[in-house]
C-alpha cells in the first residue's frame, strides 16, 4: 500500500527547507509545513460500518474505483511535470473491524 501521508510529509518538508533558505529562521522559527492528503466523503448508506467508527482513528477499507479523467501539467517554472486523475468510487469493503491506530 502506498504511504501517501509519509510521501506528502517529505514533500512538505522539502518545500519548507526551500522556503526557509529564502528567509531568516527568525521569521518563522516554529513553522510546520501543512500537508494536504487526498480525501473523499462517504455516507452511511455507502458504508454502514462508519456509524460505529471513531473520528481520528484510522481504518482500512478496500476501494474499487473507475478512472474518469487524467491530466498532465507541465510548467516553465518547474522541471517536474505533475499528473492527476479523477475517479468514481464504484465499490467499498471494510477489510477488518479492528482499529489500525
Amino acid at each position: 500500500m502506498y504511504n501517501i501521508e509519509a510521501s506528502r510529509k517529505k514533500e512538505a518538508m522539502e518545500a519548507k527547507e526551500k522556503q526557509l533558505s529564502k528567509m531568516s529562521a527568525m521569521d518563522c522559527p516554529d513553522c510546520e509545513p501543512y500537508i494536504y492528503l487526498p480525501s473523499f466523503r462517504l455516507e452511511k448508506k455507502d458504508l454502514p460500518e462508519i456509524a460505529k467508527w471513531k473520528v481520528g482513528t484510522e481504518y482500512e477499507i478496500k476501494v474499487k474505483v473507475r478512472m474518469t479523467s487524467y491530466e498532465e501539467h507541465k510548467s516553465l517554472r518547474s522541471p517536474e511535470s505533475r499528473a492527476n486523475g479523477e475517479f468514481d468510487i464504484v465499490g467499498l469493503e471494510p477489510i477488518e473491524e479492528k482499529k489500525l491506530t
